[in-house]
C-alpha cells in the first residue's frame, strides 16, 4: 500500500490485550447491569475524557441514554476534593473526547505513512550503519518529533562549538574578596566592560 493511501484508510478502536485478558470490559458491564447511575472518575484532562466515552461505549447497553451518566471533576485525591466532586457532578464533554480521537487517528496515519517512507528510503543504509541489528522497519512517531528536533539541534550546536577564553576577575581589598561573573575575552578587552567591572567592584565593597 502506498503511504498516501493510509490517510483514507478506515480506523477502528479495539480492546487492548491486557484489558481483554483481565476481562475489564465484562467486569464493567456486570457492574453497569446492577447500577442505575454511572459516575465517571477519570483523569481530568482530554485523555481522561476520552476514556470516559470508551467506558460509556462498553456499557451503553445498560445506559441507552445519557440521562444518568455523570462526570466527576477533581484536581487531587483529598477528602475535600472528593467530596466537592461528588456533590458537583457534571456531564462528560464529548468534544474533548472527539479531539483525542482525531489526534490519535492523525498520529497513527502520519506515523504509518512516514514509517513506510523511511523503510523504503533508509532501511538499507541503516542496516549498513548497524550491521549487528536485525532491522526490518524504521518507525516514526509524530509525538516524538519535538524531542527529535531538540536532539538534532543540540547535536548541531555541539558540532559547531568553538572554544573561547573566559576571564573571571577577582579583587582583594584588605580582607575583602570580590568576584564578578565571567567575561568572554572580547568583552573583557573592551574598555566599556572594564569600566563596568570597576563600578561593580566599587559597589560590592561599598
Amino acid at each position: 500500500m502506498k503511504p498516501e493511501a493510509m490517510f483514507w484508510a478506515d480506523t477502528t478502536k479495539e480492546i487492548e490485550d491486557t484489558s481483554r485478558k483481565m476481562r475489564v470490559v465484562e467486569h464493567l458491564q456486570e457492574l453497569a447491569g446492577e447500577s442505575e447511575y454511572l459516575a465517571l472518575w477519570l483523569d481530568c484532562d482530554r485523555e481522561g475524557e476520552n476514556i470516559c466515552y470508551e467506558v460509556i461505549g462498553s456499557v451503553r447497553e445498560h445506559f441507552p441514554s445519557d440521562a444518568n451518566i455523570y462526570r466527576a471533576h477533581f484536581s487531587a485525591i483529598t477528602e475535600s476534593e472528593i467530596k466537592y466532586a461528588y456533590e458537583n457532578l457534571q456531564r462528560p464533554n464529548k468534544h474533548m473526547a472527539m479531539a483525542v480521537d482525531a489526534r490519535q487517528e492523525l498520529d497513527l496515519k502520519v506515523g504509518i505513512a512516514f514509517s513506510t517512507l523511511l523503510k523504503w528510503e533508509f532501511l538499507e543504509a541503516a542496516r549498513a550503519k548497524f550491521p549487528r541489528s536485525d532491522l526490518k522497519m524504521l518507525t516514526y512517531g509524530p509525538c516524538q518529533t519535538p524531542t527529535l528536533w531538540f536532539c538534532v539541534q543540540r547535536h548541531k550546536e555541539i558540532q559547531a562549538f568553538k572554544k573561547e577564553r573566559w576571564y573571571q576577575p577577582t579583587f582583594t581589598y584588605m580582607d575583602l574578596v570580590s568576584s564578578i561573573s565571567p567575561f568572554r575575552e572580547f568583552l573583557f578587552t573592551n574598555i566599556v566592560s572594564l569600566f563596568t567591572v570597576f563600578l561593580a567592584v566599587m559597589y560590592d565593597f561599598g
